[in-house]
């Protein structure tokens, strides 16, 4: 049996900083589309929490901003009830479509 995840989405807001314990890690929800369209022939939508364990955390919070495509994969964690995927490997893809070059 496996427990392994792939993600393809955008980060729905700007990741923050938690603490579990004695553990400091980055959440951020990211935003991935159905592969089957719906009725009206568009895709619907899921939020998921990803949870990241990687040291150097604040260098992760300089990059990666809300809008932002990534990939991710991970395995699937039961916190009481709620499922969140536990990232082992983030990609950056792109940047939102929307930012102004500076």
């Amino acid at each position: 049996m496996h427990n392994c995840v792939y993600l393809l989405g955008r980060l729905a807001n700007d990741p923050t900083v938690e603490k579990n314990g004695r553990k400091k890690f980055i959440l951020m929800n990211v935003t991935v589309e159905h592969i089957i369209k719906d009725k009206d022939n568009g895709y619907e939508t899921d939020t998921i929490p990803v949870e990241i364990y990687f040291t150097n955390l604040e260098t992760y919070l300089d990059h990666i901003h809300s809008g932002d495509m990534v990939g991710i994969r991970g395995f699937i964690k039961n916190r009481n009830g709620i499922l969140v995927v536990i990232c082992d490997k983030l990609s950056f893809l792109s940047r939102k479509d929307n930012e102004d070059d500076e």
